[in-house]
């Protein structure tokens, strides 16, 4: 039969290895609500950046087929996402629900010019990139001239490279954070069975033998967390989403198996990584070290 004291001591193992279990899924998890915030992000930057456009304003006197030819020309561009060509009665017609006014009744004729609006591809929404798609197009025939709102465009930049930075910033600090917190877990998990490593080491055991339980105790626990957080990161979404749903959203498919799957890795790693050196250590250290 087994003892009293026997009992306790495997009611206390069962509690470690669950609170073990539950305090990882939820510092997993953390770790995927973050990335899941930073895909977000990417998301928010990527609709500001497209949202970058140009004005080319065409030169009089352009036949429609000059100006045909020219945004077949910018179309076939790597950095057009889009192009909407302006003619000179809709830039009228712009200005008048601008202005609240009628201008052409007091002018001979429209002086307003012919223009296409060029969205351009996040990729190359930088001012640098920018001030070379102006300079290209400027030397073009049928363009006059090309206006961007330069001091937005630095706006929208300097606060899109801040927003990365501090996500960065955010998930390295609670990937170290997450990472300390389940090393020391597990260390207190393999300090409980330090007299067992000890006694095994002395009958003989190699440490491949003794390691070995540990390990994949490890890559186990590694493996249920994981789906925990996963399954707490699904549920969460679903919540945001129905509450938030101009706000949060699901990324594609790819990017989120990818996201689960690395938290799963994660879980694993971590584990696995934090076990071998701590069993190393009990493995080497001295029996008298083994009370401290």
């Amino acid at each position: 039969m087994i003892s009293k004291e026997q009992k306790i001591t495997n009611a206390r193992l069962h509690s470690s290895y669950l609170s073990s279990i539950i305090s990882m899924s939820l510092v997993l998890f953390l770790l995927g609500m973050a990335g899941l915030f930073y895909i977000n992000a990417n998301q928010v930057t990527k609709y500001f950046r497209d949202s970058i456009y140009i004005d080319v304003y065409l030169n009089d006197g352009l036949k429609e087929s000059d100006i045909s030819q020219f945004r077949k020309q910018v179309d076939i561009m790597p950095y057009t996402r889009e192009t909407k060509y302006i003619s000179k009665e809709d830039a009228a017609k712009n200005f008048e629900k601008e202005m609240g006014k009628d201008f052409l009744t007091i002018l001979d004729g429209n002086p307003l010019p012919e223009s296409i609006e060029i969205w351009i591809s996040a990729t190359y929404s930088s001012i640098d990139s920018i001030s070379v798609i102006q300079q290209q197009l400027e030397s073009m025939y049928q363009v006059e001239s090309v206006k961007y709102e330069k001091s937005i465009l630095s706006l929208v930049n300097s606060n899109i490279n801040k927003i990365n930075l501090i996500m960065a910033v955010f998930i390295l600090l609670l990937l170290f954070v997450s990472i300390v917190l389940i090393n020391h877990t597990i260390r207190l998990s393999v300090y409980a069975k330090r007299f067992a490593i000890h006694t095994m080491k002395l009958v003989g055991a190699t440490r491949y033998f003794i390691s070995k339980p540990f390990l994949f105790q490890s890559v186990l626990r590694g493996i249920i967390s994981g789906l925990i957080a996963i399954i707490i990161l699904h549920v969460t979404i679903y919540a945001l989403q129905s509450e938030f749903s101009d706000i949060i959203e699901f990324a594609d498919t790819e990017t989120m198996l990818v996201l689960l799957f690395g938290i799963l890795l994660l879980g694993i790693g971590i584990n696995y990584v934090s076990t071998y050196f701590a069993v190393r250590k009990y493995i080497r250290i001295d029996f008298d070290k083994l009370y401290y």
